[in-house]
């Protein structure tokens, strides 16, 4: 018995000596999010309720945090009409990585066909904060790399240029950060891929 007793205080400290260090320092404290965020939509799976077959489905959503976003400061400041803004906690599909790419208007046709379950497109600011927190997608992106089409990891928003409307920012998941490219506009007509956003269930 008491060494039962041992072994549990044991495997308490060693438990609380770990969450201690994980949540030092505001860096850690928002890695530690992020990453029990992806930890949890790997590990979650809809099992059927046939125990014979025991078959499991992976979620087919992604989650990122709120975070606030200020375009202005990565696009040098040539487009004052993207203000700052607070973007909420969302879901994202997945399994868009490898779709078909399609014009504006197709996009907006796709999403007109999700929306009874809240889907839409993501306004240009919610497309930035999933940029920002890719990690969440859990490499869900496209792995044709090889292809000369150079926007193969772009994605609609919903937000049109000032002043053009016809013109709608997109973003290139395969760019990097301060790549001058990565976040851009295009005519409806360029096909470049589609991923959804919903609000975050309750």
């Amino acid at each position: 018995m008491v060494q039962k007793y041992v072994f549990l205080f044991f495997m308490s400290s060693s438990v609380f000596g770990q969450m201690s260090m994980r949540g030092s320092g505001p860096d850690g404290i928002r890695e530690g999010s992020i990453s029990s965020l992806v930890s949890s939509q790997v590990d979650r799976a809809d099992v059927s309720e046939n125990s014979s077959t025991r078959s499991v489905r992976p979620n087919n959503v992604a989650r990122t945090l709120p975070i606030r976003i200020n375009l202005l400061s990565d696009l040098g400041g040539w487009n004052t009409d993207l203000q700052e803004l607070e973007v909420p906690e969302l879901e994202w599909e997945l399994n868009r990585g490898d779709s078909e790419t399609m014009t504006f208007e197709q996009a907006e046709a796709y999403a007109a066909d999700r929306s009874a379950d809240g889907w839409r497109l993501p306004t240009l600011w919610e497309l930035e904060a999933l940029y920002r927190q890719s990690e969440v997608l859990n490499r869900d992106l496209s792995d044709d790399f090889n292809n000369e089409y150079l926007l193969v990891n772009a994605f609609w928003s919903s937000t049109e240029v000032e002043g053009r409307s016809t013109h709608i920012w997109h973003i290139d998941f395969g760019l990097g950060l301060n790549d001058e490219e990565r976040v851009d506009h295009s005519f409806h007509e360029l096909e470049l891929r589609v991923r959804l956003v919903r609000s975050r269930e309750a």
